[in-house]
């Protein structure tokens, strides 16, 4: 007769205890629909005694790169940790509930009807639900009210705004919570403000935070979670994991524009001044003012008078600093001066993402090009470009070519993959 093999019934507890501890300590990856969070570079395996380790995979995602969409899908699956949800996104306006808003009787939004100086609208009902995969069990159903929005969009664009769903950024396993942005635009025109919330998995209403306008005067900026989902910008300020939103509100200063470098670090750029109504008398000729941005150019007449709200800066705002390299946790790694900003209905920062070499390059108008290695962002490098090579045909092997322009010279630029100090450059447009 063959022997049978068993096991005693404390191993069987061992095994099962084991089986137990390793199912708790696992952690769910997290994946969404619209742009799912990077995750970071995986640590070095260790590979058997003796054998060399197996280096983690290259970080190549450009956490520079702006967001396409402006909405999400009505219904969409998205997934948070292990499991599948369905996301549900409704907006429409509330017919029974018209608003007004006078500018000169403070920023309440008043129900009812108004005189014909008031900005009047309609509210809207912002629904956001999550519910299983299958669609049967709502985890939550979260309502919100343009109401909920007044801290973080000015209401003379909040009132008159129509309904548009929210865009879904994805889910942020260190923060526990979801993040939307949300966009609010005066009805055939371009101008309105953004706003980004963020839900507790249990759909609780953690932050409304302003994103900047929508449209003319946007900072070059979108609402987005790090790459690897530990912290999230809004434009105004990061939501961090640990600790009070690190603010990027600054006095005596806009905010020109805001981007993650890394899942730890991001770029700031400021510009300084203050916002001061300017008057401009009728039929007189102004020169320049030195002082005002877009001020009248050189024998312009003015044939009426008018005020125009502008930014006003000095000499000495006009050489600080006003770049920074900032970690989430608010420790500024590098500062330098980066006026290579420019400005046509939104801000920008011209710039390129090689992802061989893991660097970001700015270019800093007609003078130089900002070098940013995605492994030590703190080691920014300026080259200038009349020290750079021009470049000549043919193109060597392992160059990467690519485009920038200011707001009127366009350059080719040509690095080399290797070594991204090794530029070469040539101007296509704007002059020789």
């Amino acid at each position: 007769m063959g022997r049978t093999s068993f096991i005693p019934t404390a191993g069987l507890l061992l095994v099962a205890a084991g089986l137990l501890l390793a199912a708790c300590e696992s952690r769910p990856t997290v994946a969404t629909t619209e742009r799912p969070p990077t995750v970071a570079p995986p640590p070095v395996a260790a590979g058997p005694a003796g054998a060399p380790a197996v280096a983690p995979a290259p970080d190549t995602v450009d956490c520079t790169a702006q967001l396409r969409a402006e909405e999400s899908p009505a219904d969409s699956l998205v997934r948070i940790g292990s499991r599948h949800y369905r996301l549900l996104l409704q907006a429409f306006a509330d017919s029974a509930r018209p608003l007004s808003y006078r500018p000169d009787a403070g920023r309440e939004l008043t129900n009812g009807q108004a005189d014909t100086a008031s900005v009047r609208g309609y509210d809207v009902r912002f629904v956001v639900s999550l519910r299983d995969s299958s669609g049967h069990k709502t985890v939550f159903r979260r309502q919100l009210r343009k109401r909920d929005f007044t801290k973080a969009v000015a209401n003379d664009v909040l009132v008159p705004s129509e309904p548009s769903r929210p865009l879904y950024l994805g889910y942020s396993p260190a923060l526990d919570a979801l993040l939307f942005s949300y966009r609010f635009v005066i009805p055939e025109t371009d101008v309105g403000g953004r706003a980004a919330v963020a839900l507790g998995r249990q759909g609780q209403l953690r932050t409304v935070s302003s994103s900047g306008d929508y449209g003319s005067g946007n900072p070059d900026c979108d609402p987005v979670l790090a790459p690897g989902g530990q912290a999230a910008l809004t434009c105004s300020e990061v939501l961090r994991a640990h600790g009070r939103p690190l603010s990027l509100v600054k006095p005596a200063a806009h905010l020109i524009g805001a981007r993650f470098l890394t899942d730890s670090a991001l770029l700031v750029v400021y510009e300084y001044g203050t916002w001061q109504e300017v008057h401009y008398p009728a039929e007189t000729m102004h020169a320049p003012n030195p002082n005002v941005l877009d001020s009248p150019v050189p024998g312009a007449r003015v044939t009426a008078a008018f005020d125009a709200t502008e930014l006003v800066t000095t000499p000495a705002q006009r050489r600080a600093l006003n770049a920074f390299v900032m970690s989430t946790g608010g420790r500024v790694l590098k500062s330098f001066r980066y006026p290579g900003w420019q400005q046509e209905l939104s801000y920008s920062l011209p710039r390129h993402f090689v992802a061989a070499s893991r660097t970001y390059y700015f270019l800093n108008g007609e003078q130089s090009i900002f070098l940013i290695p995605k492994s030590h962002p703190a080691a920014v490098v300026e080259l200038p470009l009349k020290q750079l090579e021009k470049f000549r045909a043919p193109r060597r092997a392992g160059e990467v070519r690519f485009m920038l322009s200011t707001v009127g010279p366009q350059f080719d630029f040509y690095v080399d993959s290797h070594n991204p100090r090794q530029v070469r450059y040539r101007r296509v447009a704007g002059g020789d």
